[in-house]
Order: C-alpha cells, then sequence, then structure tokens
C-alpha cells in the first residue's frame, strides 16, 4: 500500500470520530495493517503532522488538525471535474482539483483541508483537497449499463460524475439499457465505485424516455399529493374573498408572452399621474391569497422550490389549478394581483413607487412576435392574430420606450450584456428534435424584461429601506483573480480587454465585442468567471444588472423566493407582524438557491441530450446537415468548433494528416495544416461524423465548397439550406423574434 493511500486511510479513521485521539497502535488496529505497510506507518503519520493534516494530542495519539485548516461542506461538481466545497459555516467556496476528490461525489457532506499556500492569493478563493466523505448525498443515479466483456458498469447521464459505477448483479437489466443505480460502496483505494441496480428505465437509445431519465436521476417530483390537490381544488372559492382591494378592472392593461405559454404571471400598463409624469404598472399574480402560509399547498411549494421547464414537459410549482387556473392573469376576466406603481420622471428615472393588492382584467393577451410587429414594422412578424387597436398600439409603444430609456440608464451604469440568442428545441412525439428555434433578444423582450427589473427593484429597495428582512436575489463581483485570468484566456484569443476587474472595461468590451462571431463564446467565458446569482437573507447586490437593491418579486407562481417576497411586502403594507425571522429567511435561500441550480442543471443537459440525438440521428441516417461553426480553440490534434446555432461543441481532428504537415502555433492559437490555417475566431462550415452521447463528445469533418462533393457512406450530405426530407428527421433551424418563458426566467442578468 502506498504512503498516500495509508494517509487517506488515517485521515477517514479520523474524520469517523473527529471528537477522539488515536495513538499509533489504535490507528494501526482500525487499518488492520500489516507487514511492511505497518512498518511505513510512522512515517506516514510523521509526514501528515508535517504536512498540518493532523496534530499530535499529548505524547501518543492524534487527532484531526486545527479546525482552521478542515472545513466541512457540502461539495459540487462541474462537468469539467473540479469540486467545489460550500462550508457549513458560510464563507466562499472551496475548490477541489480533479485529482484531489478522493473519493467524493456530487452532494456528499465532505472534509476539506484547506492548501496552505491559498492564503497568499489577492483574491477569495480557496483550494484545498478532501480528505473524507463524512455523508453521502441520498441520491440515485441514473445512467446507461455498459459492458467491456470482463466487467459490468453503469455510465452516469449526468457528466458531473467523473467515475462510471461497478455493478456486479443486472438482474433484469441488458447492457444498453438506461438504469437507476444506487451506490453500495467504495472502498478505500479502489478505482471506482460499487452500486446496485433498483430500476430499469428502457433502452438509452429510445428517445423518448429521455425525459424520464432526467426526472429519476434529478428526483424531480412529477404529481402532487391527495393533500395538496384538495387543497388547490378549494382554492377557487377564495376568488370570491379578495379582501380591499384597488380595483383596476378599467384599466389598459395586458400580458406578454410566449406563443405556448400558459402561465401568465405578469401584466403591465402605463398611465399618467397629476403632474403628468408616467407610472408603470406591474401588476403580478397574488398567489400569496390562495397559498396560505403553512398549509399542504405552501410546503409542497417550498420543497420544489421553483416550476421546471424541460424540453416537452412542465413540471409546475404548483398545481394547475392554480399555476393556469384561478392565479394566471388570463384576459378578459377578474384576476388578483399584487401592483407596483413606478413614478418615472422624463428621463425614464423612477422617483417614486407604490404597492398596493389589486383586482384587474387584462385586455389582451400578447404573444413577443405580435408586440415585434408592433414596435418594429420593418422586423416583418407575422400580424396579430386580434386586430389591435390603436389604444393597445400606442401603449406598447410607449411601454417600449420607457424599457429602452431604463436599459440605457443600466448599461450607462456599467451592467453587464450578457445575453445571447438561445437555441430553443421542439420535440416530435417520439422525442426526436422536430425544429429548432434561434431565439433572439430584441426590443420585445427588453420591453418585458426591464419592466421586472424596474418591479424588483423598487419591491427590494422599499423593504430594505424601511429595515425590513427578505429574501435577496445576490449575484456577487467576481474574485479579481477570476477576471485577472478571464483577461489573460481574452489576450490568448486575440482580443484586448483591458484591465476587467473595473466594471466599466468589462461592460464596454461587451459591449465591443457585438457581432464577433466568437461573442456567444466569449460570453460564456466571462459567466463562467463569475459567482452564480442566489438568494440570500443577507442584501449584496446584483453585480450583472448594476443593482444595490435587487429581490425576485415577479413570478410567484413558478418561484417561492417571489412568494416569500409577496408574504413580506403585504405584512409591511398591512403592518402586520414578520412573517418570517432571520433564520427562516436563510433556510428559505438556501433551499431556493439549490432547487434552482437542480433544475437549471436538468434543463441543461436535457436540451444537450437532445442536440446529441439530433446529430447523431443526421448520420444514422446518412444525411448530417452542414452547420457555420466558429473556431474556439486549437490544439495539435485539431480544432474545437462551436456551432453557432446549434450552441454545441466538438472537434474538428487532424490526426490523419501527416504531422510534418501539422504546426500548432500556442500564442497565437492556430494550427496549419498543410496550406490550410485554422485561427480561433474563424468561420467554418463542418458536419457531425461522430457522436458519443456516453462521453458528450463529437467530430467534425469540413465541408468542401463544393456542395456536390459532400458525401458520406449513405449518400450526400445535405446542405444546411436544403430542405428537409422528412421534419421528424432533419429539421432545419429558423429564427424567432421572440424569447421564451425559459429565456427569461434563465437569463444570466436576473
Amino acid at each position: 500500500m502506498r504512503i498516500r493511500e495509508i494517509s487517506t486511510r488515517i485521515l477517514d479513521a479520523l474524520v469517523s470520530d473527529p471528537k477522539r485521539a488515536l495513538s499509533e497502535s489504535d490507528i494501526s488496529k482500525a487499518l488492520a495493517l500489516r507487514g511492511n505497510d505497518k512498518k511505513k506507518l510512522s512515517k506516514t503519520l510523521d509526514r501528515m503532522q508535517t504536512r498540518g493534516e493532523i496534530k499530535l494530542v499529548g505524547k501518543q495519539r492524534y487527532a484531526l488538525a486545527e479546525p482552521q485548516n478542515i472545513v466541512t461542506g457540502t461539495i459540487q461538481m462541474s462537468r469539467h471535474g473540479t469540486g467545489f466545497v460550500r462550508p457549513e459555516d458560510g464563507g466562499s467556496d472551496i475548490m477541489i482539483p480533479a485529482r484531489m476528490l478522493a473519493s467524493a461525489m456530487p452532494g456528499d457532506k465532505v472534509m476539506a483541508q484547506l492548501d496552505a499556500r491559498a492564503k497568499h492569493r489577492d483574491d477569495d478563493r480557496r483550494s484545498g483537497k478532501i480528505i473524507g466523505v463524512v455523508e453521502r448525498a441520498d441520491v440515485d443515479v441514473v445512467g446507461t449499463l455498459r459492458t467491456d466483456g470482463r466487467s459490468r458498469y453503469v455510465v452516469p447521464l449526468d457528466t458531473r460524475y467523473a467515475k462510471n459505477f461497478i455493478v456486479q448483479d443486472i438482474g433484469d437489466a441488458h447492457p444498453g439499457d438506461r438504469v437507476v443505480a444506487r451506490l453500495t460502496s467504495w472502498a478505500e483505494g479502489a478505482a471506482a465505485p460499487q452500486a446496485e441496480i433498483i430500476d430499469v428505465i428502457g433502452p438509452a437509445d429510445v428517445p423518448s424516455l429521455d425525459t424520464m431519465a432526467i426526472i429519476r436521476h434529478f428526483g424531480l417530483a412529477e404529481a402532487f399529493s391527495p393533500d395538496v390537490m384538495r387543497e388547490a381544488e378549494g382554492s377557487s372559492r377564495l376568488m370570491d374573498e379578495p379582501g380591499q382591494r384597488r380595483d383596476l378592472r378599467n384599466e389598459l392593461i395586458l400580458t406578454i408572452d410566449p406563443e405556448t405559454a400558459r402561465d401568465f404571471d405578469d401584466a403591465l400598463s402605463l398611465t399618467h399621474d397629476k403632474n403628468g409624469r408616467r407610472v408603470l404598472g406591474v401588476h403580478i399574480a397574488d398567489v400569496s391569497h390562495f397559498v396560505p402560509m403553512g398549509g399542504a399547498l405552501d410546503e409542497e411549494a417550498k420543497n420544489r422550490g421553483n416550476s421546471v421547464y424541460l424540453p416537452d414537459k412542465v413540471i409546475p410549482m404548483l398545481p394547475e389549478q392554480l399555476s393556469n387556473g384561478i392565479c394566471s392573469l388570463k384576459p378578459h376576466v377578474d384576476r388578483l394581483a399584487f401592483s407596483v406603481f413606478i413614478t418615472l420622471d422624463a428621463n425614464g428615472t423612477p422617483v417614486a413607487s407604490e404597492f398596493a393588492k389589486s383586482i384587474i382584467r387584462s385586455k389582451a393577451r400578447l404573444t413577443y412576435e405580435e408586440v415585434m410587429w408592433v414596435l418594429d414594422p420593418s422586423a416583418k412578424m407575422a400580424k396579430p392574430r386580434e386586430k389591435l387597436g390603436s389604444n393597445i398600439r400606442s401603449l406598447l409603444n410607449d411601454l417600449g420606450g420607457v424599457a429602452q430609456e431604463m436599459r440605457f440608464k443600466r448599461f450607462h451604469k456599467f451592467a453587464l450584456n450578457i445575453s445571447t440568442s438561445e437555441c430553443k428545441i421542439v420535440l416530435d412525439s417520439s422525442g426526436r428534435i422536430s425544429d429548432l428555434l434561434i431565439l433572439e433578444d430584441d426590443p420585445s423582450h427588453q420591453l418585458v424584461e426591464e419592466c421586472m427589473i424596474a418591479a424588483n427593484e423598487a419591491v427590494d429597495r422599499a423593504l430594505s429601506d424601511q429595515g425590513e428582512v427578505l429574501i435577496h436575489r445576490v449575484h456577487q463581483a467576481p474574485a479579481p483573480q477570476r477576471l485577472d485570468d478571464l483577461a489573460s484566456d481574452l489576450r490568448g484569443l486575440g482580443f484586448k480587454p483591458g484591465n476587467l476587474k473595473e466594471r466599466r472595461h468589462l461592460a464596454r468590451f461587451l459591449e465591443d465585442i457585438e457581432g464577433d462571431p466568437m461573442a456567444p463564446h466569449v460570453r460564456t467565458m466571462v459567466l463562467r468567471s463569475m459567482k452564480r446569482a442566489e438568494y440570500s437573507a443577507e442584501a449584496g447586490g446584483h453585480y450583472g444588472l448594476s443593482k444595490t437593491f435587487y429581490a425576485h418579486f415577479t413570478s410567484p407562481i413558478r418561484r417561492y423566493a417571489d412568494l416569500v417576497v409577496h408574504r413580506i411586502l403585504m405584512a409591511r403594507l398591512e403592518k402586520h407582524r414578520r412573517p418570517y425571522q432571520v433564520l427562516q429567511l436563510a433556510a428559505l435561500s438556501a433551499g431556493c438557491t439549490a432547487s434552482e441550480q437542480a433544475a437549471d442543471s436538468a434543463e441543461r443537459q436535457l436540451t444537450e441530450i437532445k442536440k446529441y440525438r439530433f446529430l447523431e440521428q443526421q448520420i444514422q441516417d446518412g444525411s448530417p446537415l452542414v452547420y457555420e461553426g466558429v473556431v474556439v480553440g486549437a490544439m495539435r490534434f485539431g480544432v474545437f468548433v462551436e456551432l453557432i446555432d446549434l450552441q454545441i461543441e466538438g472537434l474538428l481532428e487532424m490526426r490523419s494528416r501527416s504531422q510534418a504537415s501539422v504546426h500548432h502555433d500556442r500564442t497565437k492559437q492556430s494550427l496549419r495544416v498543410g496550406n490550410r490555417t485554422y485561427q480561433v475566431g474563424q468561420t467554418v462550415r463542418v458536419y457531425a461524423t461522430s457522436v458519443d452521447l456516453d462521453s458528450r463528445k463529437i467530430n467534425f469533418a469540413e465541408a468542401p465548397d463544393d456542395p456536390s462533393k459532400l458525401q458520406t457512406g449513405k449518400g450526400r450530405v445535405a446542405r444546411a439550406t436544403d430542405a428537409p426530407k422528412g421534419a421528424e428527421k432533419k429539421p432545419r433551424g429558423r429564427r424567432s423574434r421572440g424569447r421564451g418563458r425559459s429565456s427569461r426566467r434563465n437569463s444570466p442578468k436576473t
């Protein structure tokens, strides 16, 4: 046994009972050491003491090092193998390199030893290594059963799991099946964990089972309990008990949502006060009226945390009777709302805000495309299904003007424009992609987004000014070293970003790259350099939005944090006692953050799986489509290409070329192959030649300029502009001006 392995086992023994100090003899017995391994023990203990991993208690016993060197927390993993421990006692996350993860897996409660060198860094990043697993995460892992002839193992669907799970008894499962696996053990020194198969979902190559696999893996609850349903079914009677409310049913109020939306939780109006100043009205579904604190509905919503929007399924936070029924701000019917009125000066600056429970009757249910048809006739959007009166068109133009004023001011304060076009997939009944929509940021989406940001800011500012505690939406500034690293990486790509530690330079750099083929990739790099926005009971501002005050208030149908803020604001307005204490809000914030991140991961992974299947199906049909891509990395063995429309990355390999004809320039981020040079930022036309869904790898081939020379084993490769022979097999992407509900919900800015 190697000394490193003995060290790990010693730490495990001490972690299992951290209050007890062990003698060398105790440790030898606990580890069942024999022969040479026993002889190495003294030397190992001396080394561990020197490195600060353990300490000597008295003259004969050993214990874990001082608490400041050891941190307990929950570990999460990136898809690239790096771990991040969130300490139980707060403080910044601890980065764990892949080689230092030991047997830790996502969600485990672990003990990490801090790297003594980390304190010399000039940022708040800490690093360390895992010295023990305190408690395993109680999760089941979905994966694909594979065999190499000698052993059988499960390849996790979630790429954050770096190791496959070895299984002995496969029961009724067959290689190639998607299964649910449960960890049974991970023996010290073993290369991989052991697991048992507890359920079989079905063949992994059946696309219609992908959604079920993601739901099982992330433990997403679909059905509501009988108690919850009984309470939901009785909620409609509360419509007849509205209480004191401001009657806005004669006001011109409308909703703007995607074509496919079913729950409408926000509506807009614009009026003038007695001084002629514009008053923006943001009217949000009053979910708190129908979901009393402590009831079955409330507990279920709290446990779920938020709705989950998968490509072919919505898993709502609240039952349909509320989410799509009595709470949804449908047109031409009375609905209860919580209204925010923001008074603007001539320049569009908020100068006052007011809040009131209200009853509204929306006069129109509009889609983004219909709004865009009014705001920008040159966009050539299809005309609205129903004729829009001049009053509605006038309101939309006025709201659009207000939104652009607020947007200009926000970016004038160096808010970060990290929004990118989004690839929305549409699935057919078999679970395959039938259409691709490229959803672009446009004035119709910006209209809604700016109004929601204004309302969220107004609520947080009002409550914070009055000393109230609430759940804030916090986006912390990135660590200076991360921004230095980002600037260095960008310079390696040929950009001149300047000093990104100054917000104005970062904001202007993001402005300057607009239109560059590398812009989507660069924005992703910027996002990865930043901390994730999260919920917190402590105010911290929103770095990306450049806001000092910010909370989530505008989506209580699908976010529990918003419902909590509604209750806090209402208690303040009605001078009731505070509904929550600080410790309760801290726990709720942590829960909402965790559920949001799980939902984001589920949505992202399912969408990614569908894209891989899409390319795989093209290859199997013998007619892969040609896509425009941009070179985002250059290595000696090939260049990495990101498909612009599909937003997925693969390798254009050069291994088959004579190495004498290949020259890699690391400094210039280029690769010369014969007379052809590939440079980062350059656009290329490629098609997929192989797809490995298990490892999430795609290989590309470059398409020749002459389409007639495009050949595969089964026939000609289709061009991107070719009409597909069958929409269910080879759909084309098309651009849409509107952004979907999921886009607004997951905007990196909010």
